[in-house]
């Protein structure tokens, strides 16, 4: 970048509750990591690392989203979780000192993020511990919370699975009107880590349950299912502590 106001202006577009803190993090960072710091609009379907490649850069979300994949698990792609904005990429490995990315991460929209060279990260942390401690809060922080929900998560049926995730997705997105989901019943097995066939089986069910709607092969969702959604939630997953809150995709089990 050509100067601080350029980076400056990249971070104003963060679009996260952490955009405060990522802020923060950067309001003294060296001339170098300014110098090097380069702004990529990226369409979707473009690989930001590769699980096994040498670790270059770190990554900065700053709008759009990305997948976290796993391809190991007998040949089937599983999306192990979805990155928003404000989502910092690679500098877990970068900060403990590992020479290889350690999961495949490819954007999911087009968007804007921001790329540094993982050297110059690692010598900016290294040599700035207000800087540091910033962001090792933010790891623990998000850590923590990744461990709970996927706990907690692991302990529900496929039905509860496929309910919660549209329940957050509708909250997130559906504003309060009829929305229509656009993931294809592929994208939502990987996402959930079921088969596609389950994946029909649950929306056959949720929609004689009133949960949902179908239409022309879609699934679609209004205020009066998500309420119901809810009081489902409340009333059957309450035992296993399951808060809303903590089982959006961007920063949780997804």
């Amino acid at each position: 970048m050509k100067n601080r106001d350029e980076l400056n202006d990249a971070l104003k577009t963060l679009h996260c509750s952490a955009k405060k803190e990522i802020t923060a993090i950067f309001d003294d960072c060296p001339d170098k990591v300014v110098r090097h710091a380069a702004l990529m609009k990226l369409p979707a379907g473009v690989p930001l690392m590769k699980e096994g490649q040498h670790l270059d850069y770190v990554y900065i979300l700053l709008n759009g989203t990305a997948d976290g994949i796993d391809e190991q698990t007998y040949g089937v792609v599983y999306i192990f979780r979805e990155f928003g904005s404000g989502s910092i990429l690679g500098d877990f490995e970068v900060l403990g000192e590992i020479s290889e990315y350690r999961s495949t991460i490819v954007t999911s929209s087009d968007g804007d993020v921001l790329r540094i060279p993982a050297e110059v990260y690692l010598n900016w942390m290294s040599s700035d511990s207000r800087a540091l401690m910033k962001r090792s809060r933010m790891l623990i922080k998000d850590l923590t919370l990744e461990v709970g929900v996927k706990r907690k998560y692991a302990l529900l049926s496929s039905h509860d699975k496929m309910l919660l995730y549209l329940c957050n997705r509708y909250k997130e997105e559906g504003n309060g009107r009829e929305f229509r989901f656009r993931d294809t019943r592929e994208k939502l097995a990987k996402r959930l880590g079921i088969s596609v066939k389950t994946i029909g089986r649950n929306i056959k069910t949720l929609e004689e349950e009133g949960f949902i709607g179908h239409e022309s092969g879609k699934i679609t969702m209004d205020p009066e299912q998500y309420e119901r959604q809810q009081a489902y939630i409340s009333e059957h997953l309450v035992e296993t502590n399951w808060n809303l809150e903590e089982g959006t995709g961007k920063h949780g089990f997804i």
